[in-house]
């Protein structure tokens, strides 16, 4: 199974200094039951030139993702330390939450089209 994204993706410094592998399979995974739910079959699935959203929602995944894990579950104060993973934790759940549900069937199978691929129509008028 290919990934939606690399390391070379992940361009946060507070996350990029972790190991992002096994988060970034959990991105996979989680864009991959997206598409389930939206009705494409795992064989329909273009892994080879991900759309942009896609890569997009991955990315904010496994940073929201490790930001999880750095601050904890517990109910407690969050130490000084901790607030940063806090903040972005917020920041990219809620652009989790705005991606995904603009994220279609069409995406990913790959074939949306373009918009550079439309050609405009219509009359020009000069004055």
């Amino acid at each position: 199974m290919s990934d939606y994204i690399s390391d070379s993706d992940i361009t946060d410094v507070v996350v990029n200094q972790f190991t992002l592998t096994d988060y970034i399979t959990e991105s996979t995974y989680q864009l991959n039951d997206i598409a389930e739910k939206r009705g494409v079959d795992s064989d329909d699935i273009d892994m080879d030139d991900p759309h942009w959203k896609l890569k997009r929602y991955a990315v904010a995944y496994v940073c929201m993702r490790v930001c999880q894990d750095k601050m904890g579950v517990n109910n407690s104060e969050l130490p000084a330390e901790l607030e940063k993973y806090a903040v972005k934790y917020k920041l990219y759940k809620e652009l989790c939450d705005e991606i995904e549900p603009n994220l279609t069937s069409s995406m990913f199978a790959n074939n949306v089209d373009d918009i550079q691929d439309r050609v405009m129509t219509g009359r020009m008028f000069r004055g």
